[in-house]
């Protein structure tokens, strides 16, 4: 069973997206989570599920936990997913629609991203990832 919908079924999206506990793929160069395998198998639910299914989940489950949590890796997880998106999208052609990201998530993105600390453990991912977004897909944040 796809990872993710058995993680929408035991109401465990959040540790999904996040990469923890049985949803934790290690990257073996970074010695962390492999958001990348995360976001494979959410393209795989799209193309079984939807694309605006997912979509709307990414809106709702992103959004939640930049509002609940004030934790950079959060962040820079919501990023690398844009990240994702924009490759997929725009460049593999893997994904057939435009993704709507919702004025909410744009606006907690923004203001994450405006206070982002200058010495964070992931500021200058995250800030490498915001200008990638930018130069690459001219996708501003």
């Amino acid at each position: 069973m796809n990872p993710l919908k058995k993680a929408l079924q035991e109401g465990k999206e959040e540790l999904f997206v996040l990469g923890k506990d049985e949803y934790f793929y290690l990257n073996r160069d970074w010695n962390e989570h492999d958001f990348s395998v995360t976001w494979y198998y959410m393209w795989e639910f799209a193309k079984h599920e939807g694309e605006k299914k997912l979509y709307n989940l990414l809106n709702r489950i992103l959004l939640r936990l930049l509002v609940r949590y004030d934790d950079e890796l959060i962040l820079l997880a919501s990023l690398r997913y844009l990240w994702s998106y924009f490759i997929y999208r725009k460049e593999e052609n893997k994904l057939e629609t435009d993704w709507n990201i919702t004025p909410a998530l744009l606006d907690k993105l923004k203001s994450r991203i405006k206070g982002v600390e200058q010495n964070g453990v992931y500021t200058k991912e995250v800030l490498r990832v915001k200008n990638q977004l930018l130069k690459r897909f001219y996708f501003e944040l």
